[in-house]
């Protein structure tokens, strides 16, 4: 249907536009339950310039963490799989080029072991970031390795386009073909051998879908997809080509959630999606197939990230409008959490500010934000120390994985050491189901009584796994404080506060305020 806009309309419409470009959001401050999360590149922890020596890769992703943890962020999608390899140990996939030089070459550590151990003891969680269905990235064949590389043992997976040609070799990714149901599984029990094998708090996908261009190209015209498509069984509901492309991503999204959730219920499963959903040239819905909404509406998926990287007053795809349309789109079951571009923050286009604005249009009506990527958090830090991220925060609990909190922490007690700190200590739950229930606690310190556990700036730590003890070192003498503690468990349900203890500095004196 043609149809043409009148002035008034037309008059209107840029007033909204207007409206979003220039209005300058208030930001409303830390808030104690928020995604605050940020994309770890394989690149960025694993750079060329320290290829081949383990001791620096590990000092690396030393400094990435301490960095995320002093911006207060709680979210590490670090990524582990690049175009069918790996950077942890795999039963199925040849070790990462970018550790040795060499793919296949062991490096004789486990960068996704470490990095989980970092990420715990910051108290900060780490989702494996996995690139999905891209197979290979360079201008000639990967060298031959055990286990053998994907690309050299299955050809007859890649993508092909409408003549039947696969996928050539170039800068970018050769993908398999998502139509090929060995293709998914072979994906699927790649990435629950990992979920298996490793602490990690979540799996991340990215590339979660058909090639860019995948209309016009014609993508996937394997033998595999043509002949499934035109039978019976391979398309029973007799769907069209479209339909049918964006049903198999669904089913392999639908069949790694119920297996990882099977194998750890708390474990989390999310995706990076485009950026806008089913409008304009470039889309996830039309252009490669991609439904995350369809995700969210089955109950397949815990959070999606639309890649929304464009400033707020871009000409054609301004940020808030785009940002509260996802967030409008949220049915309150599962969450969305937009990313942000900081990479190109302090470019003559990309003002330091303009984090501050995107920031606060998340917050109006959103639960957390992830950041892209790292090497623009180092731009970004100080913004965030002053601006919003002064205070730590937990992730939002996910009640649909597990809605009933952990016990409270019992018989916090407070005493002042010799440099004048207060060294708090509390009780394990008295049953072994009761502790496994918990996974880390939140510190609580405030001048006022009681204290309040929903306000920010009380949150002062977060502690790294069952520890009981806690040396609060940053106070003030001659202050009265009053503590408390609550338990998480792993998808952050808190637990009500312990009984509350009081300090007074410099007297010494400690006395219980609550009973236990």
């Amino acid at each position: 249907m043609n149809q043409k806009l009148t002035p008034f309309i037309l008059a209107i419409l840029s007033l909204s536009l207007i409206g979003f470009v220039c209005k300058e959001p208030k930001i409303r401050y830390d808030q104690t339950k928020e995604a605050r999360g940020i994309w770890v590149t394989r690149w960025e922890w694993a750079k060329v310039e320290i290829v081949d020596n383990p001791e620096a890769q590990r000092a690396r992703i030393i400094e990435i963490f301490d960095v995320a943890k002093r911006a207060n962020l709680n979210l590490i999608l670090f990524q582990v799989r690049g175009n069918g390899d790996a950077f942890y140990q795999s039963k199925f996939e040849p070790w990462s080029d970018l550790l040795t030089g060499t793919l296949g070459k062991n490096p004789n550590w486990d960068p996704l072991a470490f990095a989980v151990d970092q990420a715990h003891q910051r108290g900060m969680e780490l989702h494996a970031w996995v690139n999905t269905f891209p197979a290979w990235r360079g201008t000639t064949p990967p060298p031959r390795t055990l286990p053998e590389h994907v690309y050299h043992a299955h050809p007859e997976w890649i993508v092909c386009d409408s003549a039947g040609t696969p996928m050539a070799l170039s800068g970018h990714y050769v993908n398999l073909s998502p139509g090929i149901p060995a293709v998914r599984e072979y994906v699927h029990n790649v990435c629950l051998d990992m979920a298996e094998n490793y602490d990690i708090d979540g799996v991340h996908f990215d590339y979660i879908r058909y090639p860019e261009n995948s209309p016009k190209l014609g993508y996937s015209q394997d033998a595999i997809s043509l002949r499934l498509f035109n039978s019976p069984e391979g398309n029973p509901q007799n769907l069209s080509w479209a339909d049918w492309q964006r049903e198999n991503i669904n089913q392999f999204v639908r069949k790694f959630y119920d297996s990882a959730t099977r194998l750890k219920p708390w474990l989390k499963i999310s995706a990076a999606v485009i950026g806008k959903y089913d409008y304009s040239e470039w889309n996830g819905f039309h252009v490669v197939y991609q439904d995350g909404l369809r995700w969210i509406r089955d109950g397949k998926i815990d959070f999606i990230c639309p890649m929304i990287y464009w400033q707020t007053d871009h000409p054609t795809a301004p940020f808030g409008p785009i940002t509260q349309d996802w967030l409008k789109k949220y049915p309150h079951q599962r969450y969305i959490f937009p990313g942000l571009s900081i990479n190109q923050l302090g470019s003559s286009n990309w003002p330091l500010d303009e984090l501050l604005r995107q920031v606060a249009i998340v917050r109006e009506g959103g639960n957390g934000m992830v950041f892209f990527s790292y090497s623009g958090l180092e731009k970004a830090i100080s913004q965030l120390q002053t601006n919003g991220f002064m205070y730590q925060a937990n992730l939002p609990s996910m009640p649909w994985k597990k809605n009933k909190p952990p016990m409270d922490p019992r018989q916090l007690a407070a005493q002042i050491n010799s440099a004048g700190a207060v060294k708090l200590s509390w009780s394990l739950p008295d049953s072994s189901v009761e502790i496994a229930d918990v996974h880390r606690y939140n510190i609580f310190r405030s001048e006022k009584t009681p204290v309040d556990i929903f306000k920010a700036e009380n949150l002062i730590h977060i502690t790294a796994g069952l520890t009981t003890e806690f040396t609060d070192s940053s106070l003030s003498h001659g202050n009265i404080y009053y503590y408390v503690v609550t338990a998480l468990d792993r998808v952050n349900n808190e637990s009500p506060p312990s009984n509350e203890v009081q300090v007074s500095l410099p007297h010494l004196a400690i006395k219980s305020v609550t009973d236990d």
